[in-house]
């Protein structure tokens, strides 16, 4: 048995794991408690690794994992869109009025 067989089926020699964080590491495990412990604790399950791989491409055969990893990815990403709008129109020069004629949904 080799070293990546009692890891995870998911490793493969060929693939490079720089630029992994915990969660992508706790997705490959297959561990539902370390990945919620993670995302509770304010892991950021948008950062890809080196390769571009986000932990959730690794989740596809846990449901309940892609479920978690996707809904905690919403949150991220919806709180970084509201900071985005909030220094265009209360620190720059734009109104609401501009954004919605701009088509951004608010």
């Amino acid at each position: 048995m080799t070293r990546e067989h009692e890891f995870s089926d998911a490793l493969s020699n060929r693939m490079s794991f720089r630029g992994f964080t915990a969660l992508h590491y706790a997705v490959l495990i297959d561990d539902v408690h370390v990945v919620n412990a993670l995302l509770e604790a304010g892991a950021d399950p948008t950062i890809k690794s080196a390769a571009g791989y986000l932990p959730v491409d690794f989740a596809q055969h846990s449901p309940v994992m892609k479920d978690m990893l996707v809904k905690a990815s919403t949150e991220v990403l919806s709180s970084y869109f509201t900071r985005v709008l909030y220094d265009i129109c209360f620190v720059g020069s734009c109104s609401l009025y501009d954004l919605m004629l701009s088509g951004v949904a608010v």
